[in-house]
């Protein structure tokens, strides 16, 4: 369910209500980079699948076993980086109010998740595949940037 100009989306684990948030574009883009650029091989067979398949979007199945095979290639302090800020970016629906999960601090806001590790790699999928939703879509890059590589083959010719 995606809410406030899909800058939100609530999913349910079980029997509980989280709380999905998009992250700033800054932290974004940090964040993306260092996914990126420790796991990259393990994104090139998913780039060879789409291509072979002559897709440009890509399916959530899709994503979700190239983030599996990511995090099984970054280091520790990297994949430390991408679960901390995976789960400062969402809460838990509680009768109180939405909670953190994951408090800038590094405290937990919400009980026994630091302890449930298909419950972390759950919301760590969750975020990033809300956040990076589209960022594969080879038509959104054209739309975006043709623009900006049109303007510099202009600027070329001259």
């Amino acid at each position: 369910c995606l809410n406030m100009n899909e800058n939100t989306k609530t999913i349910q684990v079980e029997e509980r209500t989280f709380l999905i948030k998009k992250m700033n574009a800054k932290s974004s883009l940090k964040l993306a980079k260092t996914i990126l650029a420790k796991s990259l091989p393990a994104f090139s067979v998913f780039f060879e699948e789409t291509k072979a398949k002559k897709v440009e979007t890509v399916k959530e199945n899709d994503m979700f076993l190239a983030i599996q095979n990511c995090l099984d290639s970054l280091e520790d302090n990297d994949l430390d980086k991408v679960i901390d800020t995976s789960l400062q970016h969402c809460s838990e629906i509680l009768p109180a109010g939405a909670t953190n999960v994951l408090n800038i601090d590094g405290t937990y806001g919400v009980a026994n998740i630091d302890t449930d590790v298909v419950l972390t790699l759950r919301l760590v999928t969750e975020v990033l595949l809300f956040n990076y939703e589209g960022f594969f879509d080879v038509s959104l890059w054209r739309s975006k940037f043709s623009p900006i590589v049109d303007t510099f083959k202009q600027n070329v010719k001259m």
